[in-house]
């Protein structure tokens, strides 16, 4: 079977989504671009979506909410998420570990977040720097992440985590 690099992350995301996503709650997908994928899960899943992306054109419906904002700054969002996921955005983020500072603050107890992007190696065509799961999922564990899952691919790779501890105040 045939598939594309992008199909591959797609797949992972797609099949972490079908375990974790509960119905109803509320989800944060960092990197949203258009939130066109997003808008596709909220439909699929029957939660409340949330997109931030720094070039987002601001949108929202009755379940959606798409909003220009960095992942660095998804604290101002004032609520807590079930899921945050990032589709091959997190090598985007400026400041990674200030992003997952905010991310576990704003994390329900038992929530996830799902990071699935290019690995480390990859060509893609574009100049940029991938990381590989392992760093991830390092800087994960020192931001007080447990580490639920982390698969790899030929392209892509997958790291889920939940708060090992709820943070009570953010810093």
């Amino acid at each position: 079977m045939y598939y594309s690099m992008e199909d591959e992350g797609n797949i992972f995301l797609i099949e972490a989504l079908e375990k974790y996503v509960l119905p109803d709650t509320n989800i944060l997908e960092v990197g949203a671009g258009s939130c066109n994928f997003l808008e596709k899960v909220v439909e699929k899943f029957g939660v409340n979506g949330y997109g931030v992306d720094p070039f987002i054109y601001s949108r929202s419906g009755e379940r959606l909410k798409c909003l220009a904002m960095s992942g660095e700054e998804i604290t101002k969002l004032g609520g807590r998420f079930h899921l945050i996921y990032l589709i091959r955005s997190f090598h985007h983020i400026s400041n990674v570990k200030k992003f997952l500072s905010e991310a576990i603050f704003v994390l329900v107890p038992d929530g996830e977040l799902i990071i699935v992007d290019w690995k480390e190696g990859t060509i893609t065509g574009v100049p940029e720097y991938y990381y590989d799961v392992r760093e991830v999922s390092d800087l994960m564990k020192e931001a007080g992440f447990k580490i639920v899952e982390a698969e790899e691919g030929k392209w892509n790779f997958l790291v889920v985590g939940s708060p090992a501890t709820f943070p009570q105040s953010f810093s």
